[in-house]
């Protein structure tokens, strides 16, 4: 492998050069088609493993330099090594911190490897291949973690690292990334010398971190079988990961997992456990009954969370499992750099799982753990594209989406249907707000105004900004004369006590209202309904302001 020039954040990473396929409604993935068959192999020998974990360990190293995240004077060896990973050229300081995530994915996948070899990982080995911490690191540790990996596997106890011979250190730098990144001992490289660890992925929508997890999958070849006869599980995760990516929430991926765990393993139940800080709580079951939520503190999924380390057991004595003995396999979830939950799947104890059976299981977890990422990602984004960013409350968009789905469920109940009212409320004169006191100030008010909002209306009603100083209520269940009601109690709010305008300043300002309803026996398009109120706050407004008028109110 030739010697390259180190590269410091200054350039773009480029799309991709480790080929996988993921075919997702959802996700649009673009890589490279070159070097599959030597990518896409079992880690079956300790070998593997440590070669593995040693690509990360310098990736890693290489990265956080870049980012100038280690300590100076960085020895020598280590020097040495981070020269032979090609950091990408003007790559902005925000890709770098998405690598260094994806890089963590490996390091969960070549910690499993090595552990589930019979490796007790030194401290060094254990750090290097767990979350990355951005505080400025110690660069002895990688080294020690690489001294590690080369004299013992990985093993304790934690090596020479800051004296170890620069050359034995190099060749078996270049001998991991010849054997990781080509099976011809050709290192497989974009123009800009990237490799497949910190491989950069197109994708549509947010759920990258589902492609990036598929891929250490394909590196890693589904881990090892559970039927020898199967080449590696592969195709079967792949297939996972596909339906993963088009759940529309975590939930519903948690419901997908505890399903999927079931037929890839063989497990007569599976069942998601979540952890939020010290605490566990039970998530998604395949069958009511499975777990007992309030004994999770001490239990097997409370040690698994604790160590990170995967567990497969016959469980006779835990009070967080409803029915024993039982056959056990629980896996730690990792997001972030964080356990945020355990897959877990059971079955008779009679029938224990055998470790193909564990590593299926513990292949799947990254794909979990990304797939709830990205319908986050989603949620939130779509979430996101709903809201008004200055006041919080729905925008326009989401005002027409919600009021129409809402007149669309009122006219299949026909004359039964209650009726649903609009109010529009206009603040008055908010543009001398803005002239006389700043655009900052009118900022203000309008967030103080939402807040108003918020806390008069019921849990059922929703409020949006309709556009400027304007903002919307829909009220369903309400008829014309509550929703008038409604308006005069919010009219008094805002007008009664002056608002802050910024910290030490307050203004007394009015609002005006329309107000509008459905009529159930007629068939009510969104438009018209809005625009009912809209009239009749035009008519507020030229009759004097800070006042409440309904369409039934003389147009006089």
């Amino acid at each position: 492998m030739a010697t390259t020039d180190r590269r410091r954040v200054d350039g773009k990473r480029p799309i991709a050069t480790l080929a996988t396929l993921l075919l997702a409604a959802s996700v649009v993935v673009t890589v490279s088609t070159a070097s599959v068959n030597a990518q896409e192999r079992e880690i079956d020998t300790l070998e593997e493993a440590r070669l593995l974990a040693i690509v990360v360990v310098a990736e890693r190293a290489a990265y956080l330099e870049a980012l100038d995240l280690l300590a100076t004077p960085v020895p020598a060896a280590l020097d040495a090594v981070i020269d032979e990973v090609a950091v990408p050229r003007r790559t902005t300081t925000e890709e770098l911190l998405d690598v260094l995530e994806e890089i963590e994915v490996y390091g969960q996948v070549a910690g499993f490897e090595l552990t589930d070899h019979g490796i007790d990982l030194s401290d060094p080995v254990r750090e290097t291949l767990g979350p990355v911490d951005l505080s400025p690191a110690d660069p002895g540790i990688h080294l020690d973690a690489l001294a590690d990996l080369v004299e013992r596997a990985g093993g304790a106890p934690a090596g020479s690292g800051r004296s170890i011979d620069v050359d034995l250190l190099l060749a078996e730098v270049v001998l991991a990334f010849d054997v990781v990144y080509d099976d011809t001992g050709t290192r497989s490289e974009s123009d800009d010398g990237v490799s497949w660890l910190v491989v950069g992925v197109a994708v549509g929508v947010a759920l990258g971190g589902l492609a990036v997890a598929v891929v250490a999958l394909a590196v890693t070849r589904g881990r090892r079988p559970v039927d020898d006869a199967d080449p590696g599980n592969l195709d079967e995760l792949l297939d996972l990961s596909r339906r993963l990516a088009t759940a529309p929430d975590p939930e519903s991926v948690e419901r997908l997992a505890v399903r999927e765990a079931v037929a890839l393993t063989g497990a007569r139940a599976a069942a998601v456990v979540r952890r939020d800080g010290d605490m566990l709580h039970l998530g998604v079951e395949s069958e009511p009954g499975l777990l007992v939520a309030e004994h999770m503190i001490g239990s097997i999924f409370a040690r698994v969370a604790e160590t990170g380390q995967p567990l497969r057991a016959v469980v006779r004595d835990d009070a967080a499992i409803r029915h024993l003995p039982v056959s056990v396999v629980a896996v730690p979830v990792v997001r972030s750099g964080q356990i945020s939950a355990l897959l877990a799947v059971f079955r008779a104890a009679e029938v224990p799982f055998d470790p193909g059976e564990q590593a299926t299981l513990g292949s799947m977890a990254p794909l979990v753990a990304a797939a709830v990422d990205g319908a986050q990602r989603v949620g939130d984004a779509t979430a996101a594209s709903l809201s008004d960013p200055l006041t919080g409350v729905g925008n326009r968009r989401r005002l027409d989406a919600d009021l129409g789905a809402l007149l669309d469920r009122s006219s299949t109940d026909g004359e039964n249907a209650p009726s649903v009212a609009v109010v529009m409320m206009d603040l008055d004169r908010f543009k001398d707000v803005n002239d006389n006191h700043g655009h900052p100030a009118g900022d203000r008010l309008l967030r103080e105004v939402a807040d108003i909002l918020r806390a008069e209306v019921r849990p059922g009603d929703s409020v949006y900004r309709y556009g400027g100083e304007e903002f919307c209520l829909v009220l369903p269940e309400t008829t014309l004369a509550d929703a008038a009601a409604v308006a005069e109690r919010i009219r008094m709010a805002v007008g009664q006590h002056p608002l802050p305008i910024n910290a030490t300043d307050r203004l007394a300002v009015t609002a005006s209202f329309g107000v509008a309803a459905t009529d159930p026996t007629v068939e009510h398009a969104r438009e018209e309904v809005v625009a009912q109120a809209d009239a009749a706050l035009y008519r507020a407004k030229s009759a004097g302001r800070d006042r409440v008028v309904t369409m039934a109110d003389p147009t006089s």
